[in-house]
């Protein structure tokens, strides 16, 4: 009698692919479950346990108030090349390779002065010289007793590419598993999409599907759009 557990039958180019995906994807969903448990240890212990950053796959750098690098991960580097003995201590601005860097300088000042998160598009040197365009997540970092001690600044390789149908299935189906809640919101702040425990989280229906994101927030709280921190 055969085994057809243990048939050596080769998987299609199909399910190659869709192989692929799954554990591309799993490989994300785990670098951004490090940066929430580094910001995790991070509000614990203060500003002393920033060393956690550094192990990062994830690009991931740490800047004081005045925008000087304090913090570099593992990631960056595999992003950028420039090693953390020989980035940290020098300002952000550095890595800019736009012609105006200036114009991004208004970006970190606002993150210090409004508390407010800003992703933007630039352009950064390489190591190598190389100008790699990345998408910047900047945010203000804040220690146990809720002062505010430094900026991070999450940078991820662009340009992507439109996802497949392929893909975004393989992203369903994990993001359908996760014990998490996940939301998915586009520019408008309009909810596009959300996982089972997101919806237990905010005790909602697929209602929930169109409504604005903003909707959702502790009530006084301010928050603009986020097509104008684009």
């Amino acid at each position: 009698m055969s085994d057809s557990f243990n048939s050596t039958t080769p998987y299609s180019e199909h399910q190659q692919h869709d192989i692929h995906e799954l554990e591309r994807l799993r490989q994300r969903v785990a670098e951004l479950e490090q940066v929430v448990t580094a910001q995790q240890q991070i509000q614990q212990g203060a500003i002393e346990n920033l060393c956690v950053i550094d192990q990062l796959y994830a690009a991931v750098l740490v800047l004081d108030l005045n925008g000087v690098i304090i913090r570099w991960s593992r990631g960056a580097t595999v992003l950028l090349g420039y090693q953390s003995s020989e980035i940290v201590g020098k300002h952000v601005m550095m890595l800019y390779a736009s012609p105006s860097a200036d114009q991004y300088l208004p970006q970190i000042l606002g993150t210090v002065q409004h508390h407010k998160t800003y992703v933007s598009d630039a352009l950064w040197r390489c190591q190598s010289g190389e100008e790699r365009p990345v998408q910047l997540t900047m945010a203000l970092l804040f220690d146990v007793d809720h002062r505010t001690v430094g900026i991070t600044v999450c940078a991820v390789d662009r340009p992507y590419p439109q996802p497949t149908s392929l893909q975004w299935h393989a992203f369903q189906t994990l993001a359908e598993h996760a014990p998490d809640g996940i939301a998915m919101i586009n520019l408008d702040g309009i909810i596009t999409y959300t996982n089972p425990s997101m919806k237990a989280m905010l005790k909602a229906t697929d209602a929930i599907i169109g409504q604005s994101a903003f909707d959702f927030y502790a009530e006084g709280k301010s928050y603009e759009p986020v097509s104008k921190m684009v």
